[in-house]
């Protein structure tokens, strides 16, 4: 390659290399933020997620809806992506486990009967692949979505549309390897400790049946709430490490190709002096 295309190119991938620096101190930005809003959601949601263990282990045979298992017949899957692009494999891994979900169910003859996608790039593909709509423009709009969300799952599972919802999402974790997580969230269960649940009195106001009718869609709806702020926590982390290994192969690439023009630029040089020694002897 001449000089002058090496140079080109040298000066194309800098450009580069600015663009994805930037977009890291964006994500970076972004992620800081995220993570202030998300320790007060964790906090309360480890809070709630004890009471409704308690509540189970109290209500856990009486009959209610909330509460029973029902046949592995019909399940709803939601899964939880992004709106951006941009975030390495983020949505690539999501949607993998869901396809080994679904040939795990058929397999055990267990029928999918709906999946809800949040987040563009996720609903692009289940509606080029399945024929089925979801739930765009979440970022920013995590409550507002969080109960659209509950609202779906708890209308189906009520009219007995489907037996089991799972959640499909990304775990957020600062070393940036992400992990994926399935979590049935209905009906509800919960491990049943050997003593735990003895010693466990609570009077409830309405009487349990309204009260459950009350709590749990409430649980749902923040139980959702909590995933996809650690869903957009999880794709930024994503966006900056992407960014940085993207900046990082870029610097590595102009290094390559300083060293390749200076060689190819002394090479031309040398050409061009043994030529005019030649002249001056003919």
């Amino acid at each position: 390659m001449k000089p002058r295309q090496l140079l080109h190119r040298i000066e194309t991938i800098q450009r580069i290399v600015k663009i994805t620096r930037a977009m890291e101190v964006v994500a970076s930005t972004q992620l800081r933020k995220l993570e202030l809003r998300f320790t007060s959601i964790e906090e309360y949601a480890e809070n709630i997620e004890k009471i409704i263990e308690d509540i189970y282990l109290l209500y856990r045979s009486f009959p209610n809806p909330w509460f029973r298992a029902r046949s592995d017949g019909n399940i709803l899957i939601v899964v939880i992506g992004s709106d951006r692009g941009l975030c390495g494999a983020f949505n690539v891994e999501l949607l993998t486990r869901v396809k080994e979900m679904m040939r795990e169910y058929e397999q055990e003859g267990k029928r999918i009967v709906d999946i809800i996608p949040v987040g563009k790039k996720c609903t692009s593909y289940c509606r080029r692949i399945y024929e089925r709509e979801g739930l765009v423009n979440y970022s920013g709009r995590e409550k507002e979505f969080a109960e659209i969300l509950s609202e779906k799952i708890i209308s189906s599972y009520q009219e007995e549309k489907v037996d089991n919802v799972f959640v499909v999402s990304s775990l957020y974790k600062k070393t940036g390897r992400e992990k994926i997580r399935v979590e049935k969230i209905l009906p509800l269960e919960f491990e049943i400790p050997e003593k735990k649940g003895l010693n466990i009195d609570w009077l409830t106001e309405p009487e349990w049946e309204s009260f459950l009718t009350q709590i749990v869609p409430y649980y749902i709806k923040y139980k959702l709430l909590y995933k996809l702020m650690e869903s957009r926590l999880s794709e930024e982390l994503s966006r900056m490490l992407a960014m940085k290994y993207a900046t990082e192969n870029g610097e590595e690439m102009v290094s390559n190709l300083t060293l390749k023009y200076h060689r190819a630029r002394q090479a031309q040089i040398t050409t061009e002096i043994l030529e005019i020694i030649q002249g001056v002897e003919v």
